[in-house]
């Protein structure tokens, strides 16, 4: 009797013993045998419940080399680790309430549901999207400000994308500080937040820029971002050098719908934007301007294909910025200007485009230095600026050109017909130069080998008489100073003809004077010039 109860007692207590290690055998077969490490099986207590930690676990699981799986549950992180083992993801997510940082740089794989949640910090992803840190209840009204900017964090250090994949509002300002990329996957010349694919929507109670780049060779590229009524500030400001807008719609900001440049010394060089649609912006539709009152820092930047409407302020803007390019602007309907370029715009060029759209205070405003206009619209186009060069339709003129120095007046060159039946090539108008002892040459230089330069030099001026005014020609010939040779010019002296000619004998240009009737032969008369000068 005593035996039975014995053999009784021990298969009682030896049960739950080969229980276990029935569990344990099976998990090592999970590990063995499945394509994935189970986070669960690298622990005994339960971890998916998010209120003991799984650290240990995903260590572990993350050293196995093997895929690591993350079932449905909340996996508590709460010490800073790294794991470069791929993460399948099966409904579960990873938290922390103690700013733990998670930096994760393998492969990531798994559904579209949440993967991160609580205080955690994730790093080392090379893709992400905001659904992978909230839940995105209600498109276009959730706000995700917070998810949006931890993705941008989490592949920030890796040159990585966030994904925009529906509509996402966001009531406080994103930062990219990193070089990234910022892509929708929708129809970004959508006008509409709602038929757009990839949408990112200012809430109204957001005054302040919506997304601020600041990190060198940043991109945006492809959706729309768009603005409540109410909202303030500008919608994306770009300080950094490199950076590039591609494929953006930007409609209902309530400052600037893109700025580029900050109002202190930030370089935000050799920028580029393409394919870019501003409409309805509270002030500009574009504005480039950096370092007030000082050296700029918004230079070499090209902008192509870009269309700015219906905006309060100028569709686009110029300010203190140099060497830019607009190739192919299309502005309409904006209650300031069309295209300003300020006083402190330098080098400015402006290619093709359409600026003839009703812009309320005037299609084309210049007032900068070197600023450059190759078939530009011609209708409201007020050109208050220096050194100005224009090729358009019905205007061709270069403003205050000269070789050597620069001269004090401005000047046109135009092109039409002027003399009946006669076509002109081309026209050099001084319409500034009215001072005496002015004008303006035309010099052809030629290298002879092994000695000195030659050359000859056209000149067009006006004498000290005032409206006196003349043409000559200088030569120069091994490497001696240029001198005038011949002058034609208005004489109405009797006995003259409009002719000097440089004596050589006296030095001196003489005046071509006509002798007596005959005293060239019958019929002729001869020509002489005076003894001296």
């Amino acid at each position: 009797m005593k035996k039975s109860v014995y053999i009784v007692f021990c298969l009682l207590f030896a049960l739950p013993l080969m229980a276990q290690t029935d569990q344990l055998r099976v998990k090592r077969m999970i590990v063995s045998e499945s394509p994935w490490v189970d986070i669960r099986s690298q622990s005994t207590s339960d971890i998916s419940a998010g209120s003991v930690s799984a650290a240990a676990a995903l260590t572990a699981a993350c050293a196995v080399g093997n895929p690591v799986l993350i079932p449905s549950g909340s996996y508590l992180i709460d010490s800073s680790m790294t794991c470069a083992a791929p993460i399948v993801y099966q409904g579960g997510m990873f938290t922390s309430a103690n700013s733990s940082t998670l930096t994760l740089t393998g492969p990531q794989s798994g559904g579209e549901s949440q993967r991160f949640s609580g205080s955690l910090i994730i790093a080392g992803l090379k893709d992400a999207t905001p659904d992978m840190f909230a839940t995105n209840t209600t498109p276009g009204t959730t706000d995700m400000a917070s998810a949006i900017q931890k993705a941008i964090n989490a592949v920030g250090s890796n040159n990585g994308t966030v994904s925009l994949t529906g509509r996402y509002a966001f009531g406080t300002g994103l930062l990219m500080p990193n070089k990234m990329t910022l892509r929708g996957t929708g129809n970004m010349s959508e006008q509409s937040s709602v038929n757009a694919g990839s949408t990112l929507i200012k809430k109204a109670a957001l005054n302040g820029i919506g997304i601020y780049v600041t990190g060198a060779g940043a991109r945006l590229d492809g959706f729309l971002l768009d603005g409540e009524s109410g909202n303030g500030g500008d919608g994306i400001q770009m300080a950094a050098n490199g950076a590039s807008l591609t494929n953006i719609t930007v409609n209902r900001q309530g400052g600037n719908g893109i700025r580029i440049g900050a109002d202190t010394s930030i370089n935000s060089n050799s920028f580029r934007l393409d394919n870019i649609k501003l409409n309805r912006n509270g002030s500009n539709g574009l504005y480039i301007h950096s370092n007030t009152g000082a050296s700029p820092d918004a230079n070499a930047g090209t902008i192509t294909q870009v269309t700015s409407n219906l905006n309060t302020g100028d569709g686009v803007k110029v300010g203190n910025a140099w060497l830019n390019t607009l190739i192919g602007v299309t502005v309409q309907a904006n209650t300031g200007y069309g295209i300003e370029l300020t006083s402190d715009s330098q080098n400015t060029r402006v290619v093709g485009g359409d600026q003839e759209e009703v812009n309320v205070a005037g299609n084309i405003q210049n007032a900068g230095v070197g600023n450059i206009f190759f078939g530009v619209s011609n209708t409201g186009f007020v050109d208050a600026g220096t050194n100005t060069t224009v090729v358009s339709r019905t205007t061709n003129y270069v403003n205050r050109i000269g070789l050597g120095t620069v001269p004090s007046g401005n000047a046109v060159l135009n092109a039409g017909v002027a003399f009946s039946g006669i076509e002109e090539i081309a026209r050099y108008k001084s319409d500034g130069n009215s001072s005496p002892n002015r004008g303006f040459s035309f010099l052809y230089d030629l290298p002879v080998s092994g000695g000195s330069a030659t050359g000859v030099k056209f000149v067009m001026a006006r004498g000290a008489s005032g409206e006196t005014s003349y043409y000559a020609i200088h030569v120069k010939q091994n490497g001696v100073a240029l001198a005038e040779t011949f002058r034609l010019d208005a004489s109405v002296t009797a006995g003259d003809t409009r002719m000097m000619i440089y004596d050589v004998d006296t030095g001196a240009m003489q005046r071509v004077s006509v002798g007596a009737n005959d005293s060239g032969g019958t019929g002729f008369r001869m020509l002489r010039i005076p003894n001296t000068p």
